[in-house]
């Protein structure tokens, strides 16, 4: 069930989420985002090293999204594990340019301070609103190869 979170994920035009990270005493940050899902379920962000979310992933690599604004569309929350890979990191041309092919809108942001985030999901619910009734929810772990 909860891979069918990653199809979803994968299948929506609007690729926006909304990420949440914390700090390594707990202070909570969120931001809207982009992401690029990758064939394997992993999703790929990218962000200036000097963010707040860099910042929290370097002490704490938990994260929390959330996909899905109307009630005409279900929602999805993952929580994953990140990996951050920095510039001039050996993988860092292969993951921007895997993420550019999903937003090429997004490359003229591309500067020195540019790193990829890499998360692997570990849990997802997805809540499908009903018009009469409550919500149908679903959730479970996810375990990646």
């Amino acid at each position: 069930m909860t891979y069918l979170a990653l199809d979803l994920l994968a299948a929506r035009a609007d690729k926006t989420c909304a990420i949440a990270t914390a700090s390594s005493d707990g202070a909570p940050t969120a931001a809207l985002a982009f992401y690029a899902p990758q064939a394997d379920g992993r999703l790929l962000m990218t962000t200036h090293t000097s963010s707040r979310k860099w910042a929290h992933l370097l002490s704490n690599g938990r994260v929390g999204l959330v996909v899905g604004w109307t009630f005409a569309e279900p929602h999805v929350q993952l929580d994953g594990n990140a990996r951050l890979v920095p510039p001039g990191h050996p993988e860092i041309e292969a993951l921007c340019a895997a993420y550019y092919a999903e937003f090429p809108q997004a490359a003229p942001f591309r500067d020195p301070t540019t790193g990829v985030i890499v998360i692997t999901p570990t849990w997802a619910r997805i809540t499908h609103f009903q018009p009469a009734g409550p919500p149908q929810v679903e959730e479970g772990l996810i375990e990646l190869q």
